[in-house]
């Protein structure tokens, strides 16, 4: 209804139509509880799948362990490591905002099992950078073939939440 009112607008503005047919119209509400938070069996699930030297693995860590969008994450590189490789210090793409994160025991096992790219941590096949898009379509397949139909890259965000909630 967004991109239609928009189209709308520029066609009044250049005189092509006299009203917006869309004024007037509700956007249409649904119920729902967001992306679906990984269980920590569908962590063990999908690690049992995934070896620890596989990308996808890698993925997940990076996920999981720094809390992070699939924008941020598909930019993390040797590059981002401080303290003598005991932190990851950047800035967010969406907000802006500078952050240091520690890289816990499990995050440093995959960074040093798993391929790393020259540049970035993650890599596509043609090794090259990934969109987040393509993150994101690559990590859902991963994911499904790991037999985790309802598990996304941003529902491992929800659970990093989570994670860190519990542990105070």
């Amino acid at each position: 209804l967004r991109a239609i009112r928009h189209l709308c607008r520029y066609a009044i503005d250049r005189e092509m139509i006299e009203a917006d047919p869309t004024s007037g119209l509700k956007k249409v509400r649904t119920k729902s509880d967001g992306f679906h938070s990984w269980t920590d069996e569908e962590v063990e699930q999908f690690e049992a799948h995934w070896p620890i030297s596989s990308r996808e693995r890698l993925a997940l860590s990076l996920l999981l362990y720094t809390a992070q969008r699939r924008s941020d994450v598909v930019r993390l590189g040797r590059q981002h490591e401080v303290d003598g490789g005991a932190a990851l210090s950047f800035r967010q793409v969406k907000t802006g905002a500078k952050l240091v994160i520690p890289i816990v025991a499990p995050l440093r096992e995959a960074i040093s099992a798993g391929p790393t790219g020259a540049l970035t941590y993650l890599e596509t096949g043609q090794g090259k950078p990934f969109t987040s898009a393509g993150f994101g379509n690559w990590f859902g397949d991963a994911c499904r073939t790991a037999g985790l139909k309802r598990c996304t890259a941003h529902g491992l965000r929800k659970a990093a939440a989570t994670r860190l909630a519990n542990a105070g």
